[in-house]
């Protein structure tokens, strides 16, 4: 028969025992509050360290009700703090552009004379030392926007023969590299920072002495707020100096490029002028031109230099695109109605899923928000996500026929916006405004500075301007200059390959290499030619490279001569390669040659027509635009430089105008 269960109505139930890993004692529960969580307690009987306090039930509810009122008082502190906040922000604002004389780097903080050496300051309702710590954190901002794009000057700044191993250089070594000229405006606001965060320390340091009550709740509540407080700031100060470190060091280590570039001009001798400063030489000629020059329409900011190519057309006062020559440093820089509308008109697909939500948002109240999608409340419109955003955006954009179907930006040579093309290409729009001021801007720079229009002591930067740019602006400067020397116009004639690498002539070639060989270098028939030769992509002459057609189309576009005594003729290079033939004596002669494909001569009809050989200054000439139906072989002695060519329709045929790009 079997045995009743326990608990049955024909048996007594036995309570099950369960098992707990850590048993709870009577009258006793575990407290985590702030408080209890940050000085845990042992447990009575298992001896193990638990997250918060063992404690009674009524200690239990006066630990809730201190939380909760602990809570209440700081957001009631926060709020309270905030006009101390403003007021001393009054005293301590960053005056970030910089004046003609330098102030001193002070911190105007009402620092209690007496120490807190007892703890009332913090245990009755006066925070003098927490509003002071809270209005500290307020005031320091982010070290990157402090020092920006402006160019500091150091004590000792880099020159062309300094050599610092930086890798090797501890803490207080780059502290003392980096060390800023106190006497130069343009120092004040990072000078001012780094007396910020030193005073803020200074104040960590002063109250770390306060002592954590142990007994007195009230108190030791306020005591851990302030020292989180304390710890919140000295982490806040550690992070922005190393960071304002490492930004200084960066700075550093471009100007020490600089100085060692060959660009750069020595400006010790101007140093009467402006402060010496490593720069580059179009920086240096943008501060003198605007300072000496009168007859400029432009405003030069003389306090900050110009280190980059963004800067230099702010200061130009041109508008460039996002998506021309300069791109803009961050996405996140669509604020004015300008970049809204250019960035809605002109930004690819792709480029509007780049851009972060807060751009997103702008565009769409800019743009869209009038369509029957965008109205919609503002909590709804926080609610959505990029991607929403961005439906929105394209859908308002196919519907004014900026992109079509599958979000691409349309052109003038498609079919649905021919005519839309005719009107905007025939009007003067952003980017023709920002080739005409740049190209008038240039050519006020270059007007002024001129030996005679400058000051005497300027000229010698003059000479160095015009050698390092003026004189080289067609890229021919080299060639000019070393036109009549034998060793730099002469090929390579040294072998660099070895046998395996020679390939077959091909017997079309191979003929017109033993009719070249045996007329213009007057070779005896008997004379043995290899059937062999090194194929090259590409060769090195006259300081440029040449390739073949296959491999850069426009590095391939040569002038030649048939001989000394004729005008020269433009062709294009199919084929390079170098070969090897012995003379009777024995020697061996490595030349390199050139098939090309020559484009064919006017007529004498045509050539009248051709108004570009009036003018020897320009020394450009048109041929038809169609190449010769025998390729031509030529050593490369005979090819002189590239051109530059461009196709245009002249007596109802297309022809290409050749530019040779030499002068000699």
């Amino acid at each position: 028969m079997p045995r009743p269960r326990e608990g049955s109505p024909n048996g007594p139930r036995k309570r099950r025992k369960r098992s707990h890993s850590l048993p709870i004692p009577d009258q006793l529960f575990i407290c985590e509050c702030s408080r209890c969580t940050e000085n845990p307690d042992i447990h009575p009987e298992t001896t193990e360290i638990a997250r918060g306090r063992w404690v009674t039930e009524k200690e239990l509810r006066t630990h809730s009700a201190d939380e909760t009122a602990l809570w209440i008082g700081r957001n009631m502190v926060d709020t309270h703090l905030q006009s101390c906040r403003d007021r001393l922000g009054e005293s301590l604002s960053d005056n970030s552009v910089p004046s003609d004389t330098v102030p001193q780097a002070t911190l105007n903080v009402d620092i209690p004379s007496t120490p807190p050496g007892s703890p009332t300051p913090l245990g009755d309702c006066q925070s003098g030392p927490e509003e002071e710590i809270s209005a500290l954190m307020a005031l320091i901002k982010p070290a990157k926007e402090v020092l920006g794009e402006t160019l500091v000057i150091f004590k000792s700044p880099p020159t062309k023969g300094c050599l610092v191993d930086l890798d090797r250089l501890s803490t207080s070594e780059i502290d003392q590299l980096c060390d800023l000229d106190e006497g130069c405006a343009i120092n004040s606001p990072v000078i001012g920072y780094k007396a910020l965060l030193s005073r803020s320390r200074d104040l960590v340091d002063r109250y770390a002495g306060v002592p954590i009550y142990k007994r007195d709740h009230s108190k030791n509540d306020r005591t851990v707020l302030f020292r989180m407080q304390n710890n919140l700031l000295i982490r806040r100060v550690n992070e922005e100096e190393e960071t304002l470190r490492s930004l200084l060091l960066d700075q550093w280590k471009y100007q020490e490029r600089v100085a060692k570039a060959s660009f750069a001009y020595d400006a010790g001798t101007l140093s009467d002028l402006f402060p010496c400063i490593p720069r580059p030489l179009t920086s240096t000629i943008l501060q003198l031109v605007a300072r000496f020059s009168s007859d400029l329409q432009m405003s030069f900011d003389l306090r900050s230099v110009p280190n980059n190519v963004r800067t230099v057309v702010g200061i130009l006062g041109v508008k460039p695109r996002y998506d021309s020559y300069t791109e803009i440093s961050s996405r996140n820089a669509i604020q004015t109605v300008y970049d809204v509308n250019d960035y809605f008109h002109n930004s690819s697909k792709s480029t509007i899923y780049k851009l972060a939500k807060p751009d997103l948002f702008s565009l769409y109240l800019h743009r869209v928000h009038s369509h029957p999608l965008g109205q919609i409340s503002v909590k709804e419109l926080k609610a959505m996500t990029n991607a929403m955003l961005v439906d929105h955006i394209q859908s308002k954009r196919k519907e004014e026929g900026i992109v079509d179907e599958k979000g691409r930006l349309l052109t003038a040579s498609q079919p649905k916006t021919r005519v839309l093309g005719r009107v905007t290409l025939s009007e003067i729009r952003d980017l023709e405004k920002t080739m005409f001021d740049k190209f008038t801007s240039a050519q006020s720079i270059r007007a002024i500075f001129k030996p005679g229009n400058i000051p005497s002591v300027l000229e010698p930067l003059a000479m160095h301007y015009t050698k390092v740019f003026e004189s080289d602006r067609r890229g021919t400067y080299r060639n000019d200059v070393m036109s009549h020397d034998k060793d730099f116009r002469a090929t390579a004639e040294t072998i660099t390959w070895t046998d395996d690498q020679l390939s077959a002539i091909p017997r079309d070639l191979y003929t017109l290499l033993r009719q070249l060989l045996y007329e213009r270098r007057g070779l005896s028939l008997d004379t043995s030619i290899p059937k062999t030769a090194y194929f090259r992509r590409s060769i090195t002459r006259l300081g440029q490279t040449f390739t073949t057609k296959q491999v850069s189309s426009s590095d391939s576009r040569v002038i030649f001569v048939h001989s000394e005594d004729e005008a020269w003729s433009a062709a294009s290079i199919s084929s390079i390669f170098s070969h090897v033939y012995k003379k009777g004596d024995g020697s061996e002669v490595v030349r390199t040659y050139a098939v090309l494909k020559e484009y064919k001569q006017l007529s004498a009809d045509d050539a009248v027509h051709d108004h570009y050989r009036r003018y020897a200054v320009a020394g450009g000439r048109s041929f038809q635009h169609v190449y010769t139906k025998i390729p031509l072989l030529v050593e490369f002695s005979q090819i002189k430089a590239h051109f530059a060519g461009y196709t245009y329709r002249n007596r109802g045929a297309e022809w290409i105008l050749a530019l040779p790009l030499d002068k000699s």
